[in-house]
């Protein structure tokens, strides 16, 4: 039921956009309607004056929020200014129809992933509940997103560390390169009532001096993949080795690592080339990280999880350097989840129970020796020795096979006894298929 009132109000969503596209890019009607949503949840007896406004009104609060929202050099504000009146009134009716029936965090989020991305990446709901339980929210105090896109991850950590312990505050620090993404993400967070700064940062500002940086408990990032000409060559300090300018990839992992406070704990989502790159320079940092203890699991994904793009991802889960470290943990989910249109993926709630308790069980002590792919998951505990004679290639999936995932012969006998039994079976069809076969042939030669 609650499937069809989504696609209802998503209906009317994109009819209204519809009817300013000759005025408004959709991303624009995205961000105006989001601007809508926080107004109504934030300053109610102004949504009551505007509900029942021209849209006059609508404008005037919009330049206010210039200030409040740091949109004063977005597109958005001019755009609203160019909108007739009444488009702005039919906005408004259908962001608060669509809000009433669904709660406004719940528009905020339909909204922002079906017109205001703009190409942005957002991270899936599924895995940022992943990420907030994979690094541990019970005893952090302060997170940092270094790339927050919409604050999705920012906001899924903080909801997390409340729920282990009421009333529990984590101050979130995050960072991005553009205005609009950074209003969308103070929003967001205010909507979800995440404390935290967020402030105007470039990729570039990865090589700049960190001397005086905050470090920080925890850190969670879904940074672009595979960024080019990232970095003034030859400038900033990296511990592990300077990553190719051609690739940031390896810029961000060392970032994450290098602003953790001793036992802290970071998730990063890389796009799956980053565990196996055959680039020298790539392969090096990998190692020395691995060997420095900063590699704790990596997690493989399913592709299509992501909106706009088909590509699979694993989550690396990471710690401080110098971590006393003797075996990795890697989790193959790369087969789980079910399409829910013809281009994305969704991972049901069972899967992503497995997942997070599969890594609370490994840091707990518990052996991890088992190939569980009959729930579309595997996942096995790998010695440091063993990873040094794959040179460090740290795909879950080439893993997953005995020599790594050695079960005892306890756990392994039933499964064989099981498989030879089904081979028999088959044996069994084959032949009786085998006789009819013949038996049709001798009829057909008489």
């Amino acid at each position: 039921m609650a499937r069809e009132r989504g696609d209802a109000e998503l209906a009317q969503l994109r009819q209204a956009a519809a009817a300013v596209r000759g005025i408004t890019r959709t991303t624009d009607f995205g961000t105006i309607a989001l601007i809508m949503v926080f107004v109504r949840a934030t300053r109610e007896t102004v949504w009551s004056d505007w509900r029942g406004s021209d849209g006059r009104d609508a404008r005037e609060l919009f330049w206010y929020l210039e200030d409040e929202l740091d949109l004063r050099d977005d597109a958005t504000t001019r755009i609203i200014r160019d909108l007739p009146e009444i488009a702005i009134a039919e906005i408004i009716d259908v962001v608060d129809s669509t809000a009433r029936r669904l709660g406004n965090v719940a528009a905020f989020r339909l909204i922002l992933e079906e017109f205001a991305s703009d190409g942005d990446i957002l991270t899936p709901e599924s895995i940022a509940i992943i990420i907030a339980n994979a690094v541990d929210m019970a005893s952090a105090v302060t997170i940092h997103d270094p790339f927050c896109r919409a604050g999705e991850l920012l906001v899924a950590a903080a909801t997390q560390a409340r729920e282990n312990l009421p009333g529990a505050v984590v101050f979130s620090y995050g960072d991005m390169p553009d205005s609009r993404s950074l209003a969308i993400a103070r929003m967001n967070m205010r909507l979800h009532q995440v404390d935290g700064i967020l402030e105007r940062r470039s990729i570039r500002e990865l090589t700049s001096n960190r001397s005086n940086d905050l470090a920080f408990s925890r850190i969670v990032a879904n940074p672009p993949f595979n960024v080019k000409a990232w970095t003034h060559h030859g400038y900033g300090y990296w511990r592990y080795g300077e990553p190719p300018k051609n690739n940031a990839n390896f810029a961000w992992l060392q970032y994450a690592v290098e602003r953790l406070e001793p036992g802290g704990k970071a998730a990063v989502i890389m796009p799956n080339g980053a565990g196996t790159t055959a680039s020298p320079r790539e392969r090096d940092i990998r190692m020395r990280m691995v060997e420095d203890g900063c590699v704790e699991a990596l997690i493989s994904l399913p592709p299509a999880l992501f909106r706009g793009t088909g590509v699979a991802a694993t989550i690396w889960l990471l710690s401080p350097p110098g971590t006393s470290r003797d075996e990795i943990l890697f989790i193959d989910a790369s087969h789980t989840g079910h399409m829910v249109s013809r281009t994305l993926r969704e991972l049901d709630e069972s899967e992503i129970r497995q997942i997070v308790q599969t890594v609370k069980n490994w840091r707990s002590g518990l052996s991890i020796e088992r190939i569980d792919s009959d729930s579309g998951i595997s996942s096995v505990a790998v010695s440091l020795p063993q990873l040094r004679e794959r040179d460090y290639s740290l795909s879950p999936s080439a893993f997953m096979t005995r020599p790594y995932a050695s079960s005892s012969r306890d756990v392994a006998m039933p499964r064989i006894r099981q498989l030879v039994d089904k081979l028999e079976a088959e044996q069994a069809v084959a032949s009786a298929a085998d006789i009819i076969a013949a038996h049709t042939v001798r009829n057909l030669t008489r």
